[in-house]
Formats: C-alpha cells, structure tokens, sequence
C-alpha cells in the first residue's frame, strides 16, 4: 500500500465514520474572516495542510494568500468542535480570534507569490478538540503523475465564494471547473496555471484539485477505473474587462463591493501550482517558526 493510499485510509479510520475523500474536503478549509485598518471587513478562504518528514507530521498550517490576511488588524476563524452527532448544529461551531493577525503569518520568501501560512495545532479529532481535514504534503502530485496530466482535466475548488457557507454546518461551497491552461506547464513562466471556473470574492485562497474516484481519464490509454486525489494549487488572482475594454489580472478580491457592471470578472481563475507550499521547507526546518497556536 503506497504511503499516499495509507494516508487516505488512516484519516477515514481516524474519522471514526465512513467519509468519501470529497466528504473530507468540507472539512479542510477555514473561512478567514478580516478587520482591516480602514475598518473594513473582508472575506478569504484558508484550508489546513500538514508537512511530513517520514511517517511523522513536521508541521501543520494553514494556507491563504498574503492578500487575504494584508492590512488586517484582527481576524478570526471559524471551527466546528469535534462533538458527539446528536449536539446542534450550533454548538458545534466555534470561532477563534487574533489580535495583530497579519503578523501571525509567515509570507512566502518570494515577494511575487502571494502564499501564507500560519502554524496551527488543531487537535483533530480528539474529544472536544477541532473537527479538521488536513491536507498532506503527499497529496502534491509528483512530477511523474503531473506528466500523466492532460490539458483539459476536471478540477474542483472549496472555499466561500462571495462569502457564502453554510453557516449552521460550518461547510464551505465547492465548485466545478476546468483546467483552462495545462496545468503541466508553467503559465506565462510562472509556477502557475489557469482554471475555467467562477471566482468570486472570498474565493481567494481556495484550494484547486482533482478528485477522481471511480473512474479515471488516462490522456494515453482513456477511460478506466482507479482513484486521483491531487492538491494541484491554490487560487489568487483572475483576469477581469474594465470599463475602458481591457483587460487587468487582478487579484480576486475578500470584500464586497460594488463594482461597474461593465467591470466583470471573466470567471477564469490564476492558480499557484502547489509546489510553492514547498518553498516553506527551509523557513520550517530553520528553527524561527512561530509555535503552535
């Protein structure tokens, strides 16, 4: 059994319930809630995902981009408690603030990628503790499965789009989409690919995947049956039409606005390939990381 197919086995067991690997993606991202300087508010989605060395969690985090948490005074974050089935919806759900929030993010060494993380302990799963999906470093496809890829592959992204969930359960939304450019090569030259999918405010930070689990798409052989879960990255930025007909890559906004409707976002999404996460290894690895929350 190959460490990958172990992981998935081992949290379903860990879960004490029978979830689909879809079913365990409501469970791993954290809506981000924001009080900017200005005193506004805004909206970001974050999800949970842990370093390995071995068999042994290095590090557990959460991700979203620096955009999100940037110029924010407090923030707070939204949990549901690991509590028995029968307790309501909503005592189940609790949340967590921080003063000084943006400075309780460790930003990504390279100025341009818009990545954060935040080293978190959830306690998952334990009695009373958060009830939390993480997702592991073992999930990024290799460079042998990321050859495998083909230019059109069926994607989905989680996260709160425009701020919507569903409060009583504490779930975010998840949406459909396609790869728009082949997630095989670097967009523009950059670690980045692009999704044909609706992005809305609060979808940034979003994680993109697939998730196939039946039938398979081979871009060789077609068809057949087997199981892909990959962590292929995570949304920042979307192209948008201006009033004056051009067209600006923008990065896809936390608050609510009004915006002009000839301003209209072009529902295509700028995905950071999930290997940038591994970029954090020598900042974790250091010894300078913030302890666990």
């Amino acid at each position: 059994m190959g460490k990958k197919e172990y992981l998935y086995v081992h949290l379903q067991t860990f879960l004490l319930m029978e979830l689909s690997f879809a079913e365990q993606m409501l469970l791993c991202t954290v809506r981000i809630e924001c009080v900017l300087k200005d005193g506004s508010t805004s909206t970001g989605t974050g999800f949970f995902f842990s370093y390995w060395e071995g068999n042994t969690i290095l590090l557990s985090v959460i991700v979203t981009n620096k955009h999100v948490i940037e110029d924010s005074i407090t923030g707070n974050i939204i949990l549901s408690l690991n509590l028995p089935e029968s307790t309501p919806p909503h005592l189940k759900k609790v949340g967590q603030g921080f003063r000084d929030f943006e400075e309780k993010w460790i930003l990504h060494p390279d100025p341009n990628v818009d990545l954060c993380i935040m080293p978190f302990r959830t306690g998952s799963m334990r009695p009373g503790g958060y009830r939390t999906m993480h997702i592991s470093d073992e999930l990024l496809p290799t460079k042998e499965e990321i050859d495998k890829l083909n230019a059109i592959e069926d994607i989905i992204m989680v996260g709160y789009p425009n701020g919507l969930w569903d409060e009583v359960n504490n779930f975010p939304l998840i949406r459909r989409g396609i790869t728009a450019s082949h997630p095989k090569y670097d967009f523009n030259g950059l670690k980045e690919f692009v999704i044909d999918a609706a992005c809305f405010p609060g979808s940034s930070g979003s994680p993109v995947l697939i998730v196939n689990d039946g039938i398979v798409l081979d871009k060789i052989k077609g068809p057949g049956f087997g199981k892909r879960f990959y962590l292929l990255g995570i949304l920042y930025a979307g192209p948008q039409i201006t009033t004056e007909g051009k067209m600006e890559i923008i990065d896809i906004p936390t608050r609510k606005e009004k915006i002009p409707s000839l301003n209209l976002m072009m529902n295509l999404g700028y995905v950071i390939k999930a290997e940038r996460l591994l970029d954090f290894l020598p900042i974790i690895k250091s010894g300078k990381v913030p302890g666990y929350q």
